[in-house]
């Protein structure tokens, strides 16, 4: 599936919320930094505005090469990421960042998951020894395959993104005036509509949810590293943002009771 074209207002949120995206931060080792799908650059500006750290931003999307061209002071480097496995970057990186772009390396490659797989061999053979891949994107919620439904303040937009789903695994049916599926499409569902109807014909073709909280680790430890941290958490702006919905999943005893998805992970990596 072809990458579609980069707004500005894709950049302009991006950039907007690097407050959330600072706790990775504190898992930033000193030395060499890649920042992978570095979007205009805000991010790698960040790291490279740590003691001690310099960065390299990499991405492959025209729009964000040329905003890194443009924003100079963003990134130390920036680079053209490669197809493959081969490394990053000729200088080998202490810190592998992926912010939230392993989820679109999944949902615009054919091969979906053995894309993303190529791109962590990739942070592998970029790092030091001892190194780290950090990694924030997506989580699934526990118990992705429960049942669980929402009503909406627009069903004509939820229909609208259930039309753009290129995902089978995300169907949603109509039940009276509730959007019913699985935990997995009811969270994938709202979390894409909080980007608003501007954003649904980009943000409608991408799937955010990968793995649930401990799928990373065992997709790491094949690559020959143990996770050291896991975060999974549930921004308050995404609470706010759906206020106006009811959501509710079954519990063990097939009773619907009150319930939100998280919003996304944290993990940090190293090699033993």
């Amino acid at each position: 599936m072809p990458h579609p074209t980069l707004e500005d207002r894709y950049f302009d949120r991006m950039a907007s919320s690097l407050g959330e995206k600072e706790r990775i931060l504190d898992w930033v080792l000193r030395g060499h930094a890649v920042d992978v799908g570095a979007g205009g650059g805000e991010f790698t500006a960040a790291l490279a505005a740590l003691p001690d750290v310099h960065a390299t931003a990499i991405d492959q999307a025209p729009e964000s090469l040329e905003r890194l061209r443009r924003n100079t002071a963003f990134a130390s480097e920036y680079g053209v990421a490669g197809e493959g496995t081969a490394p990053f970057t000729d200088e080998p990186a202490d810190t592998v960042v992926f912010n939230a772009i392993l989820h679109e390396v999944y949902s615009y490659s054919p091969d979906r998951y053995a894309a993303v797989d190529r791109a962590l061999q990739q942070a592998a053979r970029t790092l030091r020894p001892s190194g780290r891949i950090i990694i924030r994107d997506g989580v699934m919620p526990d118990d992705p395959a429960a049942a669980a439904r929402f009503t909406a303040p627009d069903d004509e937009f939820v229909a609208d993104y259930l039309a753009r789903t290129p995902h089978p695994e995300l169907e949603l049916t109509r039940d009276g005036a509730w959007w019913s599926g699985t935990r997995h499409a009811v969270s994938e569902a709202l979390l894409t509509l909080t980007w608003g109807a501007a954003s649904l014909p980009r943000e409608a073709r991408e799937r955010y949810e990968l793995l649930e909280a401990d799928g990373y680790a065992a997709v790491l430890a094949g690559h020959g590293f143990r996770v050291i941290h896991t975060e999974v958490v549930t921004q308050p702006g995404y609470v706010e943002a759906l206020q106006e919905y009811s959501i509710e999943s079954a519990d063990a005893a097939g009773d619907w009771e009150a319930w939100f998805p998280p919003t996304n992970g944290l993990w940090v990596f190293e090699r033993p």
